[in-house]
């Protein structure tokens, strides 16, 4: 039991500078995914950007790319980015056995940041002096 304790502060802790150690937060209001600009691998926004949000959509191996991409926008649109910066978007294989087995637990991971542009934003310089 006291090893189980010593583990919860030490959780606890890490979680708390992990918090603290991330720069301001930054709240916008939920936008319509169509206001959401997608960049695929290798494009990035002409303009400065901020990350809002780091996204991953994992799904079956088997599953659309697009849809995929339509999911992390939607996320990307919940926490009002301007764009959404896909970083990868690959498949997992499980390694040795057999492959219908493995097959079952490949995935497609589709990592992506949600980002808005702080020069569409002259609002958020009061929200960031407050915090």
């Amino acid at each position: 039991m006291r090893h189980f304790s010593a583990l919860m502060v030490v959780t606890l802790m890490a979680g708390s500078l992990a918090c603290s150690t991330g720069g301001p937060k930054v709240t916008l209001p939920a936008v319509e995914p169509q206001q959401v600009e997608v960049f695929m691998p290798g494009e990035f926004p002409s303009e400065d950007y901020e990350v809002l949000k780091r996204i991953e959509v994992r799904d079956l191996v088997s599953a659309d790319e697009n849809e995929m991409v339509m999911n992390a926008r939607q996320q990307a649109a919940d926490v009002g980015a301007d764009a959404l910066i896909i970083r990868s978007l690959r498949t997992t294989q499980s390694g040795g056995g057999l492959q219908e087995t493995n097959a079952s637990r490949d995935r497609k991971i589709l990592e992506a940041l949600a980002v808005y542009y702080p020069s569409r934003h002259p609002e958020l310089q009061e929200q960031q002096q407050q915090g």
